[in-house]
């Protein structure tokens, strides 16, 4: 649920991937070309999400999605 959790459970767990859109990791877990015992997912982090003008820069967090921006 938040950036804290997620960063604390990827320091536990040794072997713990960590899952946003899917995009590259799903596929290859589907054809078995790579298997993990624990994920992460980051989709519902609201901290890494969000367009932000500061100072002269746009800040756009890693979980904004395309239709956002």
């Amino acid at each position: 649920a938040t950036l804290a959790e997620a960063v604390s459970l990827l320091a536990e767990l040794d072997d713990a991937k960590v899952i946003a859109g899917g995009q590259s990791l799903v596929p290859l877990l589907n054809m078995r070309l790579a298997s993990v015992e624990h994920l992460v997912d980051l989709r519902r982090i609201g901290e890494l999400r969000g367009i932000e003008r500061r100072g002269d820069s746009l800040w756009i967090g890693a979980g904004t999605t395309h239709t956002t921006v």
